[in-house]
């Protein structure tokens, strides 16, 4: 990592995603480092390239996501022109929260190295008009059909399309932009082959937050409804009491699969988050090419429990938009027509990791 590389990330956080921040105060929401999802350093990157550019930052340490809104959080945004989260709270109404008049970005980059790498620096404005692209593609497609390594098959079309405008399908900015507007399950059939664990989405909290399968687990869908478990019956157990209790909890439709995307940025490296626990891992790694992952455990989005499904092949009407979790843009015209826009779009697309 160079202090150049940096610095590129924090400038394509805050010129291309925040906006201009000259003569105008932001609110800068850092989670504590000492719970393990954020650096400080991160925080002091983008304060001190706010500050050269002009604008007067105003930092707030925040503690981990909860169930209840933070009213420093609240009392911070009324103050402010511009609020950044470096939290994990800040992502939590990422479905609910009205689209703002003031700028409000949620970085998931988690330190000054991811900042720093390709995923922080790959330009922000043409991610954003990739990702447009893919939802025109896919809601365009006539049969999209998603299998992957371990036997998932599953094959629909989008029933009732509403493709968003920019990032508009949440009411904040994400940066960087890793996935496409979620799809939702309705005119999909078929299957849905898990390993490894049942993971949070990041809207609400629940302890335990992870539950382990020890096997495959396969879940047969009929749209948006799980017909049937097909596993050991100590993971088929596992599945039923998580979902239960998590659904309990917040008083929810337990075994409704409201929707999936796959990710999009080749910048994110799943390696380097390997020796991470699961809960981390999978809040993470969802915007890589590698993963796909379903929003299950409730009617809205993004539900409260992930699926995430390794290395996805994603056909549309027979073509190979993800093949084997690696992003196929140059075989759509739409979309190579973005990359080639920047060597920089090209090079990282090219240089994508192949699965082993």
């Amino acid at each position: 990592m160079t202090t150049a590389c940096a610095m590129a990330g924090a400038d394509n956080l805050i010129d291309h995603c925040l906006g201009r921040v000259n003569g105008m105060t932001v609110g800068l929401v850092a989670e504590r480092p000492e719970l393990g999802w954020y650096d400080a350093a991160i925080a002091d990157e983008l304060e001190q390239r706010i500050t050269e550019k002009g604008g007067r930052c105003h930092r707030l340490a925040s503690n981990g996501p909860a169930n209840e809104t933070d009213p420093r959080i609240t009392a911070l945004e009324e103050q402010v022109d511009a609020l950044i989260f470096l939290c994990r709270s800040g992502d939590q109404g990422r479905f609910e929260r009205k689209a703002e008049t003031k700028p409000v970005v949620v970085c998931y980059a988690r330190n000054l190295e991811m900042l720093a790498s390709p995923f922080g620096t790959l330009p922000h404005d043409a991610m954003i008009r990739l990702k447009k692209e893919i939802d025109h593609l896919s809601i365009a497609a006539n049969e999209i059909e998603i299998t992957c390594p371990n036997g998932t098959f599953l094959r629909g079309r989008i029933t009732s399309p509403t493709e968003q405008e920019g990032d508009q399908e949440v009411g904040i900015k994400r940066f960087p932009m890793s996935v496409p507007q979620p799809l939702g399950c309705e005119g999909f059939m078929g299957r849905v082959v898990i390993k490894g664990h049942l993971a949070p989405t990041g809207s609400r909290v629940y302890t335990p937050a992870i539950a382990a399968l020890e096997d495959a687990l396969t879940v047969t869908l009929d749209g948006h409804t799980i017909t049937a478990l097909e596993g050991s019956e100590k993971d088929m157990a596992i599945f039923r009491h998580h979902y239960h209790r998590v659904a309990q909890q917040f008083g929810l439709e337990p075994f409704f699969v409201h929707s999936f995307h796959a990710g999009i940025h080749p910048g994110l490296n799943p390696a380097t988050v390997s020796d991470k626990d699961a809960n981390y891992w999978a809040n993470t790694v969802f915007g890589s090419p590698r993963f796909l992952h379903f929003h299950t455990c409730g009617m809205t989005p993004p539900g409260e429990i992930c699926w995430m499904i390794a290395e996805p092949t994603i056909r549309l009407d027979g073509n190979a938009l993800w093949q084997h979790g690696v992003l196929q843009p140059m075989a759509f015209e739409r979309l190579r027509s973005v990359l080639q826009e920047t060597e920089m779009m090209q090079s990282v697309f090219a240089s994508q990791q192949h699965p082993v």
